[in-house]
């Protein structure tokens, strides 16, 4: 018998097919204004409860510029499902066609893509019991801001859950509240303007959230059994992580793994706890935290009482947890010592 999940993948739709995922967005153009119209449908189409939707990657038809190589990755890469779409006849859709500094960006990115899994199956599930979609318009995730100027042909981001922030025009403002640049490690403020370099898809997380990924990789089952988790400090967060086994049905009938992370800073300490909320399944992963905005620790490694160890990288004012809790269902860890930089109190 076959043991791999079923998938309705639909051109046209109406009414009520938000049950079943997934949805293409027709045929597009390997332009900016076909982007644009294209995040625009996608967006919509999360308001009205589509969570599994996507763009072809590079559109249907006409020849994709250098450019627009790296231009529509920014965006297609980070919605609900990726579709990489190729025709045989038209080599410019290859990521090498270009040489080896674009197929290297396609590589970067598609690797971020994959470590994200574990966050976008977790919204996904999200997704089934609350009808929040996985990505999300400024209107979901913060309604009745004046600042809703999200409406435009010209889209300058969207999110993926409530704290990820994925920036795809070239010049965007940053909505507010405080935000960690993952890829340069600074906080920007909510107004202040970022923009778009070649090969630097500007990827922020909220100021107080966790997000949940894997380990670098291009397969799932190499990041399977690893669960790492960026905490950013600015206050108390918490997060459900989900899994299961990936295929057949038994998730439908309560077996699957459903995690709450929740973090705090607070004085000289920070806090980490895990709480299993539903565990049919064993939990066999091993965890890993990074934790940003770090100004001084007591050393630069030290153990945790459970067996762990704990490592501070003074040069990027990062601190390593690495907990030694394979199997356990509740456990804390509390560190004590621990001094944030400014922009994290």
């Amino acid at each position: 018998a076959h043991s791999g999940r079923g998938l309705v993948y639909a051109r046209s739709v109406w009414a009520g097919c938000q049950r079943y995922p997934g949805l293409f967005l027709g045929d597009q153009q390997p332009t900016e204004g076909g982007m644009s119209r294209s995040l625009n449908a996608g967006l919509s189409l999360s308001a009205g409860g589509f969570s599994w939707w996507t763009a072809d990657l590079y559109g249907l038809a006409g020849k994709v510029t250098k450019e627009m190589h790296v231009r529509y990755l920014q965006y297609a890469a980070f919605s609900p499902i990726v579709r990489y779409f190729s025709s045989p006849s038209d080599p410019s859709r290859d990521p090498s066609f270009y040489g080896r500094e674009n197929e290297r960006i396609f590589r970067s990115v598609i690797k971020t893509r994959y470590r994200l899994i574990p966050h976008y199956y977790s919204l996904g599930y999200q997704a089934q019991e609350t009808g929040l979609p996985i990505v999300r318009p400024l209107e979901i995730v913060s309604p009745g801001l004046p600042e809703n100027k999200n409406q435009s042909d010209s889209l300058p981001y969207f999110f993926a859950g409530d704290d990820l922030l994925v920036v795809c025009s070239q010049k965007a403002e940053l909505p507010p509240g405080r935000w960690y640049d993952v890829r340069s490690g600074k906080t920007r403020e909510g107004g202040s303007a970022i923009s778009w370099n070649k090969g630097r898809i500007p990827v922020l997380l909220r100021t107080g959230s966790i997000l949940a990924t894997g380990r670098s990789a291009l397969t799932t089952e190499k990041m399977k059994n690893t669960a790492v988790i960026l905490c950013v400090p600015g206050g108390s967060s918490h997060y459900e992580l989900y899994d299961d086994a990936g295929e057949g049905s038994d998730h439908e009938k309560g077996s699957f793994l459903l995690t709450r992370i929740e973090f705090s800073s607070m004085n000289d300490s920070i806090l980490i706890r895990k709480l299993d909320i539903a565990d049919s399944q064993e939990d066999n992963r091993s965890y890993i935290f990074y934790i940003p905005g770090i100004d001084s620790a007591p050393g630069s490694e030290g153990d945790i009482p459970n067996g762990g160890k704990w490592y501070f990288h003074r040069r990027n004012r990062v601190l390593k947890i690495v907990p030694k809790t394979k199997g356990e269902k509740n456990w804390e860890i509390q560190l004590s010592g621990i001094h944030l930089t400014s922009d994290f109190r």
